[in-house]
């Protein structure tokens, strides 16, 4: 796990699972530039957030406030992880959304299907996350969690 620390104490804690080290790159100048309030918390793989969600105990300040998805990584893909979260006896109320290179709508309405709140095709630049980023904090603001 690669954690992102900004001095906060109130700031919010994203889970995100991303295999392309370059889209964690992309995703942390985006967040660094638009929400330096928010720690970044990067997983290579689905496995491996799983692993980590598994091992936080139900009263953990380390809890996320938000998940962010790929769908397409090895062993345990995205969809897997929604699943997992949506059925997870404390972790059931945290929003899950995807950012994907996929653009087969199906496989975003299948991610909203699962539980996943919404459901993008990633952007390609740190400008192109700035909308995608207002809509998570708005997200992140109506969490009951916060």
């Amino acid at each position: 796990m690669m954690e992102t620390s900004h001095s906060s104490w109130s700031a919010f804690r994203i889970f995100v699972a991303e295999d392309d080290l370059d889209d964690q790159f992309l995703l942390q100048e985006a967040f660094d530039q638009f929400a330096p309030h928010v720690q970044l918390f990067f997983f290579v793989s689905g496995d491996e957030l799983l692993r980590a969600l598994g091992s936080i105990q139900p009263d953990s300040a380390l809890l996320p406030h938000l998940i962010i998805t790929d769908l397409n990584m090895p062993k345990i893909d995205g969809y897997k992880v929604i699943q997992y979260v949506r059925t997870h006896p404390y972790l059931g109320t945290v929003p899950v959304v995807v950012l994907s290179t996929t653009r087969n709508l199906d496989s975003h309405q299948r991610a909203i299907s699962l539980g996943a709140v919404a459901s993008w095709v990633k952007p390609t630049s740190v400008e192109e996350y700035k909308e995608i980023i207002k809509q998570l904090l708005t997200l992140l603001n109506h969490s009951t969690r916060v």
